[in-house]
């Protein structure tokens, strides 16, 4: 099962989709931003009228978040990506493409927020209808400073 993320907002998001192929992109992974269906049950989180799927590097969201690095202490990527010259290739691979897939949602929801009012929720495949367990306001760099930012059930209110 695989975590889902929506970016709304009063400002529309470009659309990315990803080509079909074997190999990640070296600037977005598999990752793809995919307009949401006005009957889609995950709007009703939402007051704002544009609505997105926004996809890690691994196409979903579950690439977002580095949890084998917060189940061993860590929470911020400060902490951990002076370690990336240690770290064996696989290790390094995949925390440099998490971050990556994190930037690029933190520079997406700032840009976004430079034009209104942006909102994050992630949620579990199939939860989409439930309502969100908490609703937490953070800054844009949230999402890229922590290395598990986001939570199941989590409705986020981007902060100017």
């Amino acid at each position: 099962m695989c975590l889902f993320v929506w970016v709304a907002s009063d400002a529309e998001i470009a659309p990315m989709r990803r080509a079909e192929r074997t190999e990640p992109d070296p600037v977005s992974g598999y990752g793809e931003v995919i307009p949401v269906a006005a009957e889609a049950n995950v709007r009703a989180r939402f007051e704002l009228p544009n609505v997105v799927a926004f996809g890690s590097h691994e196409g979903c969201g579950c690439g977002f978040n580095s949890d084998d690095y917060t189940f061993a202490g860590f929470e911020t990527t400060d902490e951990v990506l002076p370690l990336v010259p240690a770290l064996g290739d696989d290790e390094r691979t995949e925390l440099l493409a998490e971050q990556g897939s994190r930037d690029r949602l933190r520079d997406a929801v700032a840009r976004a927020r430079s034009q209104g009012r942006v909102a994050v929720y992630a949620c579990w495949a199939g939860d989409e209808a439930l309502e969100p367990l908490e609703t937490v306001e953070v800054s844009a760099s949230h999402f890229a400073e922590k290395l598990t930012p986001l939570g199941e059930r989590v409705l986020y209110r981007v902060r100017e």
